[in-house]
């Protein structure tokens, strides 16, 4: 296997995506995007930062709308899946603003295309990361407002780096950082004496698998859409994730 070069500045990974604003309002059951009109009520799903953001954004938005109401519901991430998919699949009670993970955006509108408003007349593709644009258009219509693209960077702590006797300059690759974190791991331990992981993430989860995909120029799928799970790329990706999982340095869900 080939040395799959450290992420050691900002890259482009989609690990949050769209704002999908949905077709159906809780009031009259039918599109609209122009809900702005006087006495309107705006109902938004979403989950912590991502409500406290959009919380943020609607104070601005009624300085200029100061007729609209906006409720805004905070639930976790599966709520907002699970809830979404019921509510869309029955027609009723579905928000009129639900945040989602840009990779769930495809498979809602899909299965759900009268579900959602058409934004083709009010999103600028232009204004826009392509990748983003992709997320959110289905069968060339735009279904929701692109929201952040994750960017990744590796932090460490230089107090246990030194103690550990690990100089981060010479961690170039992925085999230099999971050996970097056997050292932290054997030598450093927690406020409560649990040793210290190197790496914050399950190495087992599919957010890590994808970010590896990403650094490594591979994907789900490749150009023509065909799923590219057991490409090369993507295979060498599954080694590496198992190999920094079996080194113990990363948490674990189990954990």
């Amino acid at each position: 296997m080939k040395k799959i070069k450290l992420i050691a500045s900002a890259a482009a990974l989609s690990m949050l995506a769209a704002l999908a604003l949905s077709g159906c309002s809780s009031k009259s059951g039918t599109a609209d995007a122009g809900a702005s009109a006087s006495g309107e009520t705006i109902t938004v799903w979403a989950w912590d930062v991502a409500l406290k953001h959009l919380e943020s954004c609607a104070e601005k938005f009624k300085e200029t709308h100061p007729d609209v109401t906006i409720q805004f519901e905070e639930m976790g991430t599966e709520q907002v899946y699970t809830k979404l998919a019921t509510t869309l699949s029955t027609g009723k009670g579905l928000a009129d603003i639900v945040y989602c993970e840009g990779e769930q955006v495809s498979g809602f509108a899909t299965k759900y295309p009268e579900g959602f408003a058409d934004l083709s007349d009010i999103v600028n593709p232009d204004d826009f990361l392509p990748v983003k644009m992709g997320e959110v258009t289905i069968n060339g219509k735009i279904v929701g407002f692109p929201w952040d693209a994750g960017p990744v960077a590796l932090f460490y702590r230089r107090d246990y780096f030194e103690q550990a006797g690990v100089n981060a300059e010479d961690i170039k690759t992925w085999d230099d950082f999971i050996e970097a974190g056997k050292k932290v791991t054997e030598t450093c331990k927690t406020p409560s004496g649990e040793p210290v992981k190197m790496l914050p993430i399950a190495p087992n989860g599919s957010n890590f698998w994808r970010l590896l995909l990403t650094e490594n120029g591979a994907g789900f799928f490749d150009a023509e859409g065909n799923t590219a799970v057991n490409s090369d790329a993507a295979l060498e990706c599954m080694e590496l994730a198992k190999k920094v999982y079996d080194a113990g340095i990363a948490l674990n869900y189990t954990d």
